[in-house]
Order: structure tokens, then C-alpha cells, then sequence
């Protein structure tokens, strides 16, 4: 008989329901629907960006369909009602917990390209757990004087800016609220003369940092990054003449901390009094 029992004792440990009960499954997307990228969702893209995005809070129920989704991030306004369309589509394996089907709370981003195509495929991974349950916690509380939000692209730089912005603002706790982040309406070119793109291998690279304010307008600047240091000061007068679509949280205009990447070549340069491009 002895021989018996150690075949035995993992079929006798796998089956314990002390172990089921320690052992919840997540759900598992099993069908994802690509949002609808309509004639007037392109008309009404704005000129100045390539891509843009819209993070989710659903509710995945028991029976592997989404309930319930609350937007919590979106790039541009326009991107809102297919992401959510596209969503309630969606279909789960269920998750489970002590052997049974049950509800979680999920996050998502989901992408968007300028010409209608797929995002590239490493830009959508999987949907996230983010815990057990059925309720969206959402706030309708509008953004207060003298807060300030952070733009996706920002966060990791936060830590880093803080020095550099305003005193009186504070940063706004963004959990439960929607946010439209601000995007670009005009971003005029900074002057750089021919010799010194030259000597720069013909591309400046910049990464910068600017407060958004709620009309619209830039507030302080930081360069985070620059190929060539020279050019910084061209490129900080540059940013102090940007206008933007206001950020935006609950609907109410606010101020908004953005990061981005922005580059110059030689072609795209003017020379200084002169508005033709270099040859």
C-alpha cells in the first residue's frame, strides 16, 4: 500500500479547497474589437499629432462580458465614444474566486493611429486587473484653483519637474475623474541657423517639459533633453508662442504638466527674419 501514496498526495493537494480559495484565476481576453475610425473622426483629427489613446476602467462580470466602463484618460476628446463602443464588445474568460465565476475591476488603454491602421502591436498590451468587484469609483468633483494634473507622458519626469513649477500650484489627485490632456493647436519651429543644424548632423532631438495653462497657453518650460545645448534657448522661445487645446478634468479647463519629443531638421528650418524654409 505504501507505494500507493505518493502518486496520491498531489491529486489529494490539488483538489483541497483550502488551495482553490488561495488560488484566484484573472480574467483572460478572449475576443478584443478594434474601435470604428470613422470619416469624421479623421476630419476632426488634429493636424499636429500622430497618435492618440484612451484609458478604461471596466468592469469584466461573471459571465466574461463588460458591464460597466468609466473613461479615465483620453488624449483627445473625439477618441471617447468609439473607445467606448469598441469595449463593450469585448468578451473574457471569467475570472475566479474559491471555484466560482466572479466580477473584476480592469484597466485598458486603446490606441488610435492618424491614418485609421492598427496601432503598432507592442502599443496594446493586455488589459490589466486592477482588483475584485463590480463598482466603477468615479468622482464628479471639478478641478480646484491652484491644482494641476500630469499628462501619461510626464508622470515618470514628475519627480524631476517639481522644482521647476510654480509654487502656488499643487498637484490634483486624479483617481475616479476623467482627463482630456491637452494637445496642440500651433507649434511654431525654433529658428536655428543653417551652420549650427549642420554641425549637429542636420536633426536637433528635443524632450520638453511645459505647463499647459487653462486657456490654453504655456506656463514655464524645461528641456529636459537636447543633441545640441546651443539650440535651447531658440527652442524655449519657440515653446513660449505654442497654443493648445486645454487640458481638461470632469470637463472643467485646468492646468496640465506635458512632456514631449519634438525634433528639427534642416528642411523644416527658417532663417532668422526670414519665413522660407533653408535650401
Amino acid at each position: 500500500m505504501r507505494r500507493y501514496l505518493l502518486p496520491l498526495l498531489p491529486l489529494l493537494v490539488a483538489t483541497s479547497p483550502g488551495l482553490a480559495a488561495e488560488n484566484p484565476v484573472e480574467p483572460v481576453l478572449r475576443r478584443r474589437v478594434a474601435p470604428e475610425f470613422t470619416a469624421e473622426l479623421k476630419r476632426r483629427w488634429p493636424a499636429n499629432l500622430h497618435e492618440g489613446s484612451v484609458t478604461l476602467d471596466f468592469v469584466v462580470d461573471p459571465g466574461g462580458t463588460v458591464a460597466a466602463a468609466h473613461v479615465s484618460r483620453a488624449r483627445i476628446p473625439e477618441l471617447v465614444p468609439p473607445a467606448l463602443a469598441a469595449i463593450k464588445k469585448w468578451k473574457f474568460k471569467p475570472a475566479t474566486r474559491n471555484g466560482r465565476a466572479a466580477a473584476t475591476l480592469m484597466r485598458t488603454e486603446i490606441w488610435f493611429h492618424v491614418s485609421g491602421k492598427p496601432v503598432a502591436a507592442n502599443k496594446e498590451g493586455p488589459p490589466v486587473f486592477v482588483g475584485w468587484g463590480d463598482k466603477l469609483v468615479t468622482s464628479d468633483a471639478p478641478p480646484q484653483p491652484g491644482e494641476f494634473f500630469v499628462t501619461n507622458e510626464a508622470l515618470p519626469h514628475l519627480d524631476k519637474l517639481r522644482p521647476h513649477l510654480p509654487a502656488e500650484l499643487r498637484p490634483g489627485d486624479p483617481d475616479g475623474r476623467t482627463l482630456i490632456e491637452p494637445y496642440p493647436i500651433l507649434m511654431p519651429l525654433p529658428q536655428i541657423k543653417r551652420d549650427i543644424l549642420e554641425q549637429a548632423g542636420g536633426w536637433v532631438k528635443y524632450r520638453v517639459a511645459l505647463v499647459v495653462r487653462p486657456d490654453g497657453s504655456p506656463g514655464n518650460q524645461y528641456i529636459l533633453s537636447s543633441t545640441a545645448p546651443e539650440t535651447n534657448r531658440a527652442m524655449g522661445l519657440a515653446m513660449a508662442r505654442w497654443t493648445f487645446f486645454p487640458g481638461t478634468v470632469n470637463g472643467r479647463a485646468t492646468t496640465f504638466v506635458t512632456v514631449t519629443d519634438y525634433e528639427v531638421g534642416e528642411i523644416l528650418t527658417v532663417e532668422f527674419g526670414k519665413d522660407t524654409p533653408v535650401k
